[in-house]
């Protein structure tokens, strides 16, 4: 994670961080998928009581249990991947690199959480929107096609059922794996990134036959290394760390890129 330089290093690092993400990704898509699954069940009571119109606010309903799900989940790796971040960059100071104080890390800590916390209720609040349009989206065409197809409302609740249940399990786990690689390199450049010391971080690339190369290239953006404050350009747009929510759905949906970061010593001995 810190002045890493060697492949085999950089490999490992990466290995663990994906693994501690996949840990937290199971139980995030199995608890989302009850969210979404639910959205569609009370589209379909709807539906089958002929009133379709109301469909869009069953799917509102379920927005304050989303959006306190996201928060919950999001919080969860903040610690995990916060705490993660500051214990190696303590190892990385009692190296002799620097010393260090308690009252320095509580410090690192406050600073952390306020700027996490923050960022935790604009992402949740825009996740929430686009899952329901996403599922607005998905009914509108499900009670379109049903009657066009001569549908009655009660089978076309049935239909809107059987599709949510179907549709849940993939989709559970994308947006699961997107959020969770969001949070974690979020949490890891911010933790990074109120300690003062780290000056510039690199972009890593898995670089095997599932890293993306079109329209969004991370074979190109591997090793790119900027300042701690600046954006990442080689993957065709301007991102924070990867995962950025900034970026199109293309770019970031199933990302597995971390961060390395690179010391004030180190960058000044190159």
């Amino acid at each position: 994670m810190i002045d890493i330089n060697s492949n085999t290093a950089t490999q490992q690092y990466r290995v663990a961080f994906i693994r501690q993400m996949q840990i937290l990704e199971v139980t995030f898509a199995r608890q989302i998928g009850v969210i979404l699954n639910r959205q569609f069940l009370d589209a379909a009571k709807y539906v089958a009581m002929g009133m379709d119109t109301e469909i869009f606010n069953a799917v509102k309903k379920s927005s304050f249990r989303l959006n306190q799900f996201l928060q919950n989940r999001y919080k969860r790796c903040g610690v995990v991947f916060g705490n993660m971040t500051f214990k190696e960059f303590e190892r990385f100071q009692n190296d002799g690199k620097k010393s260090i104080v308690p009252s320095e890390t509580k410090s690192w800590a406050n600073e952390f959480w306020n700027t996490f916390n923050l960022w935790m209720m604009s992402q949740g609040a825009k996740k929430v929107r686009q899952v329901e349009n996403t599922t607005r989206n998905a009914l509108a065409t499900i009670i379109q096609k049903g009657r066009n197809d001569g549908l009655s409302m009660a089978d076309i609740a049935k239909r809107i059922r059987r599709d949510g249940k179907i549709a849940k399990m993939a989709r559970a786990r994308m947006i699961a794996r997107t959020e969770v690689h969001t949070a974690s390199c979020f949490a890891t450049n911010t933790a990074m990134k109120t300690t003062r010391i780290m000056r510039e971080k690199e972009w890593s690339s898995s670089r095997d036959a599932r890293t993306r190369q079109f329209p969004f290239n991370h074979f190109e953006a591997d090793g790119e290394r900027v300042g701690m404050d600046d954006d990442y350009t080689r993957t065709g747009e301007a991102l924070h760390y990867p995962g950025d929510p900034r970026g199109s759905g293309a770019n970031i949906i199933n990302c597995r890129c971390v961060e390395k970061y690179f010391s004030r010593e180190e960058i000044t001995n190159e």
